[in-house]
């Protein structure tokens, strides 16, 4: 696992650590307000499952410590080891990449979104239009097709420049991964 990685792995495993030290915290507080006051059987067994929830997230507190401390260990081995300054440099150039690339990703997965509804829309007029151009050809017997094809076109020559034909062809070549 290169340096970016480990860094980025603990640094998630740090934001989960301090959710399930929440969590727990949170559990053993309602634990000891039950234990508290006065219960019947369904507060017993509200208290039951409250404190082997408490238990299973302290297990899982300990776990992530001991990932965490694993990768610190591994992190001040490579340290240690000569991982060349520039080779530590690249990582941390890497990771700014990284966030970079993820925020522009959000951002544009937005705009388009944004676009969804008013192509949905553009649809259904050109297929409102379509229909209405068939039945027209059909009472005039002239060929219509052509024109409401024309008129019916997102994008015509004269409007598409090179920023259009970018995205266009961008979109074109976006796969969907896992």
């Amino acid at each position: 696992m290169r340096i970016s990685e480990m860094t980025s792995t603990k640094s998630q495993l740090e934001a989960s650590l301090r959710d399930l030290r929440r969590e727990l915290e949170q559990t053993r507080k309602q634990v000891a307000l039950l234990s508290s006051t006065p219960t019947g059987p369904e507060d017993r067994a509200r208290a039951s499952a409250l404190l082997e929830k408490a238990q299973r997230t302290a297990i899982e507190v300990e776990r992530r410590k001991l990932q965490i401390d694993n990768l610190n260990q591994q992190l001040a081995w490579a340290g240690v080891n000569g991982v060349p300054r520039h080779v530590a440099d690249l990582d941390k150039g890497e990771e700014q990449l990284q966030a970079d690339i993820a925020a522009l990703r959000q951002s544009i997965l937005a705009s388009l979104r944004a676009l969804a509804r008013p192509m949905r829309r553009y649809e259904e007029l050109v297929a409102r239009k379509t229909n209405v151009t068939s039945r027209l050809a059909d009472i005039t017997h002239r060929d219509l097709s052509y024109a409401n094809y024309v008129d019916c076109a997102l994008v015509r020559r004269q409007e598409y420049d090179e920023d259009l034909r970018f995205v266009m062809d961008f979109l074109h070549k976006t796969r969907v991964v896992s």
